[in-house]
């Protein structure tokens, strides 16, 4: 059921067989009732693309239990309306719903879902499976489960937020870089895929190329970590872009990550956009440098940091799982990314957990023993590979993580500021730009 304000809606698409496998156009479940989820949600009911089950597994289900009782997710924006769609905590019931399967949580929620999966896999045979975002998901979850496709993206489609199933959409992206394992995929399943997006899909050969364009790892981490008092001064009322970000030596290292992370890929093959381009690129604009979007982006001029602070998923997420594996696949290529390194450090001392030990190693995704070589041919293979063991790996360029810095064993602020050149936020805040249009500068 939807109800909307704006009466004005698309038809629905035809539905047709698609790779010789008939498939429902009309029905997508969607586990994950968070911001992108909603967002997602409000977009498929608003241009009938699918009716759409939204679950959550029964241990994280604050935000769908609120949209149930309520009835509807409530937006503005890009998008105004109530929109309701059909609510469970049954996962199992998502699964029989469609074979069209979104999973659209943060990364620490990905585990528990795909173990609730491998449970059904049995009912998996025809589904495809799309995380939202990816954050290296597809080699994991496809070691587990039978499904017959895993698809993850580099980003979310949208710039939103949706607490509590009430908000609204402040941007949508031109493209969206996918890929899936096994790979490559038909023609006409693609176009299947890419039905359910509001974008163009930018589909990359592989998903080791896709996880190193997941450029949040570039763009969240540094300007938390390193306005950390500034943030907890203003109680995370404070801009992640037009203030955060637009500190000069703030700017320097996430440009230091940005060089690094292009390094890294390109060793193992890969050629990848730098942030400022995948950022044009995504929100169709003409930026010349970071700090111009930054100041004048739209779509994220209103972003704060949050009250979480340092518990905000771009340090806990984004470190663990986008940073580390970066780190790691640096290393076994022989290159030892310091700005990645002291970021990580940072993180670690300062939300007391060692991320470099329960972040996303490469043990966990079956490449603990792989050389650079075997990476590349775990992941541009066209069916999913078993992990090289001990014995055929082999020996790998760096084969243990450098020791911490001195420096970064007992961090303070001043320590901290002279490894990093950081002198603090500057005296007086710069005012968000608020624009009529984005466009270039």
């Amino acid at each position: 059921m939807l109800r909307s304000r704006d009466q004005t809606v698309h038809p629905l698409p035809s539905v047709e067989p698609v790779d010789g496998c008939a498939m429902s156009l009309e029905k997508v479940s969607i586990i994950g009732a968070g911001h992108c989820g909603c967002a997602h949600t409000i977009y498929l009911l608003r241009h009938q693309v699918a009716d759409v089950l939204l679950a959550a597994h029964p241990s994280h289900s604050r935000s769908l239990t609120t949209i149930a009782r309520r009835g509807y997710i409530e937006s503005s924006g890009t998008y105004e309306g109530s929109f309701a769609p059909q609510t469970t905590t049954d996962i199992t019931e998502a699964v029989r719903f469609s074979k069209t399967l979104f999973v659209i949580l943060p990364s620490s929620g990905d585990e528990l879902i795909v173990e609730e999966l491998r449970k059904l896999n049995d009912e998996l045979g025809q589904h495809i499976i799309i995380f939202i975002s990816g954050n290296w998901i597809a080699r994991r979850a496809s070691q587990v489960l039978r499904a017959r496709y895993i698809v993850e993206t580099a980003t979310a489609p949208y710039a939103c937020r949706y607490p509590g199933g009430i908000g609204s959409i402040s941007g949508i992206k031109r493209v969206l870089p996918v890929a899936a394992l096994p790979s490559p995929m038909s023609a006409d399943l693609r176009e299947h895929i890419g039905r359910f997006f509001p974008q163009p899909l930018d589909w990359y050969d592989n998903c080791f190329k896709l996880g190193m364009a997941s450029i949040t790892g570039v763009i969240h981490p540094a300007p938390i970590l390193l306005n950390a008092d500034w943030i907890a001064q203003t109680n995370g009322e404070l801009p992640l872009y037009t203030h955060c970000l637009t500190v000069p030596s703030v700017l320097e290292m996430v440009e230091s990550l940005d060089r690094d992370r292009r390094r890294i890929a390109q060793a193992y093959g890969f050629s990848v956009f730098s942030t400022l381009e995948l950022m044009n690129l995504y929100y169709g604009t003409n930026y010349h440098s970071l700090e111009s979007f930054a100041m004048h982006s739209v779509a994220h001029s209103q972003i704060t940091v949050g009250a979480d602070g340092l518990q905000s998923r771009g340090v806990t997420q984004d470190v663990p799982n986008v940073l580390v594996p970066w780190y790691l696949f640096g290393l076994r290529a022989g290159i030892d990314s310091r700005p990645m390194r002291v970021l990580i450090d940072f993180a670690s001392e300062l939300n007391g957990e060692d991320y470099l030990t329960s972040g996303l190693t490469l043990d966990k995704l079956g490449l603990g023993h792989a050389s650079k070589e075997q990476i590349v041919d775990v992941y541009t293979s066209c069916t999913p590979q078993s992990p090289p063991s001990k014995r055929t790996a082999r020996r790998n360029t760096i084969d243990t993580i450098p020791p911490v810095p001195v420096l970064v064993r007992m961090p303070n602020n001043r320590k901290i500021a002279t490894l990093l050149r950081w002198n603090g936020p500057p005296e007086e805040s710069p005012k968000p730009a608020v624009l009529e249009e984005e466009g270039g500068v």
